[in-house]
This record gives structure tokens, sequence and C-alpha cells, in this order.
């Protein structure tokens, strides 16, 4: 759906969402997510998401050279303002 997101930021602002996901186990609990910034478009989120995911990989490049490994991984989204991904899922 490559024009959804260029429709939806005609309507919403956007808030980008970070959270921690757990790489030690195989079943993983739901992130705790937190919210980064808002933007009043998708692709100005966007910039700040890939922004904030290089800093996070150089951390974490600088983490395995010093033979740190982690078992968290800081990861970042953009969602409209109108959906809380903490809120729980229909059916839960």
């Amino acid at each position: 759906m490559r024009y959804g997101h260029f429709i939806l930021s005609l309507f919403c602002a956007w808030v980008l969402w970070s959270y921690l996901e757990d790489v030690s186990t195989p079943n993983p609990t739901r992130p705790d997510f937190n919210i980064e910034d808002g933007f009043a478009s998708y692709e100005v989120c966007d910039v700040a998401k890939k922004g904030k995911e290089a800093t996070a990989q150089r951390f974490l490049d600088w983490a395995i050279a010093r033979g740190e490994s982690g078992q968290f991984i800081r990861s970042y989204r953009c969602f409209p303002d109108t959906t809380d991904p903490r809120a729980p899922k229909a059916g839960s």
C-alpha cells in the first residue's frame, strides 16, 4: 500500500514511537511503546525514524565492538495520531 501513508498524512498528524524488542526469547512479550515526537506528515516522521535508527545502530555496533551483547533492540515506528500501539488489540 504505497500511497496509504500519503492519503493518511492529508488528514492527520504522525507520531514517532520507540519500543524495546526482547531478542533473548523466542516468545517475547508485547513491547512497551514510548512517544518520541510528533510530526505534520509521514514523510517527516519517517526521516526522523531513520535518524533515530542510525543512532541506535551506531550504539549497538559500539557495544558489540566492546564485547557486550545486548538482549534488547530499540526500534522505531511512525503511526498516525489516531493509532495508539499501546492499546490492546481487538479480541485480546
